[in-house]
């Protein structure tokens, strides 16, 4: 978490299905992904990732409880 700052884009927008709109901007990014490894904790687990000259999506699963 604590490489989270510097591996992020000053323009970075985050984008989740838990999330109405699109968020924009290093600190509340940070926010959100430091948060989720808080809540989601050992389980969160990185899948697999795309992108192109853009864009990138980082995908990521966890076990919820038996879900």
């Amino acid at each position: 978490m604590a490489l989270l700052d510097d591996l992020l884009a000053d323009e970075v927008v985050f984008r989740s299905p838990a999330v109405f709109a699109p968020q924009q901007g290093r600190a509340l990014t940070v926010r959100y992904l430091t948060s989720a490894m808080l809540v989601l904790g050992p389980s969160l687990r990185y899948i697999s990732q795309w992108h192109d000259h853009n864009s990138a999506v980082l995908e990521f699963e966890a076990d919820l409880g038996g879900v």
